[in-house]
């Protein structure tokens, strides 16, 4: 009886240092090809055609597409803390905070995001934008909101809350605009309590 069929085979492409997200730091890579053989009594005989590459991280074993590579860890953190500034943009101006008080609480929130002074000017700049006539900030919130886990969803609403609290209303009312900005953020409704509660202690460590 003739056995025939087709095996995948790897080789190595390259080799180097990634960023990889597994490890969470920089580790050696193989870069690897995988081509495909018709095989006969298990033998590969004939290459059939290339099934692409792929990188694997040295020490995790973890395998990955090509575009890793291009992988910047702290690339990923800048776009990170521009989106949740926006998102807080967003909030003010859906929720008709944009006072020079939450304006300045904005730039407080922002900076100690960057742990660095960040202009009052860059916010104003920011809310302009935000406000123009085909600007929807809601749609922004929930599309750009529902990338984030809940921890930092959770600091997001806390930095809400103080821009908030940058003027004099009661609890009730900022206790509303949170709940509502947390339903945005598409967290649990039925939780809001015990949110609202982690969400105050964040904000009272953050002022």
């Amino acid at each position: 009886m003739i056995i025939w069929g087709t095996t995948n085979l790897k080789s190595t492409v390259g080799t180097g240092i990634f960023n990889c997200p597994q490890c969470q730091s920089e580790a050696p890579y193989t870069l690897k090809k995988a081509t495909q053989f018709f095989t006969l009594y298990f033998i590969p005989l004939i290459p059939l055609g290339s099934q692409g590459q792929f990188v694997e991280c040295n020490q995790c074993k973890g395998t990955f597409t090509e575009e890793i590579l291009n992988y910047d860890p702290e690339e990923e953190e800048r776009a990170t803390q521009a989106a949740v500034f926006r998102i807080l943009v967003a909030f003010m101006v859906k929720f008709h905070k944009t006072g020079e008080h939450h304006v300045a609480a904005c730039q407080r929130a922002y900076s100690r995001l960057l742990d660095t002074e960040v202009p009052t000017e860059i916010v104003e700049r920011e809310l302009e934008l935000a406000m123009k006539p085909d600007s929807i900030p809601e749609n922004y919130i929930a599309s750009e909101g529902n990338t984030f886990a809940t921890e930092a969803k959770l600091q997001i609403l806390a930095s809400a809350r103080n821009i908030i609290l940058a003027e004099d209303v009661d609890n009730e009312h900022v206790q509303n605009l949170v709940g509502e900005f947390a339903m945005m953020l598409n967290l649990p409704e039925d939780d809001f309590e015990q949110i609202y509660e982690v969400v105050t202690e964040i904000a009272n460590a953050q002022m």
